[in-house]
């Protein structure tokens, strides 16, 4: 429990830790970013969005990619009350925007 929260309050804000594995099935490097979003449970407003850095694959290798997406005032899940909330990533080839808390990694298989 942090100091000034009492039992049952809700937090201020948090973190969501997201990755994704990305495979290049073709005969060239490709040059990626992945963007996350998060859904609030039940759908609505986007709560956060981010890009990760772009990221050569190599041809028939692997990389994968991650962030940390801030989140104001978050819902906490219980057994009583679970909060669901919705991420989604999408794979982009242009349109990359840089995204200082990304991180990355590429192997050839």
């Amino acid at each position: 429990e942090e100091e000034g929260e009492e039992e049952g309050e809700q937090p201020s804000g948090g973190v969501l830790h997201a990755s994704a594995a990305v495979a290049n099935a073709g005969s060239s490097a490709q040059t990626i970013c992945v963007a996350f979003s998060l859904s609030p449970p039940g759908g609505g407003r986007l709560l956060a969005a981010a890009s990760t850095a772009a990221v050569s694959v190599p041809p028939g290798g692997r990389a994968t990619v991650s962030l940390a997406l801030s989140v104001a005032e978050p819902e906490v899940w219980s057994a009583a009350s679970p909060h669901l909330y919705t991420v989604h990533a999408a794979v982009m080839q242009s349109g990359c925007a840089s995204s200082s808390s990304s991180s990355s990694s590429a192997s050839a298989s």
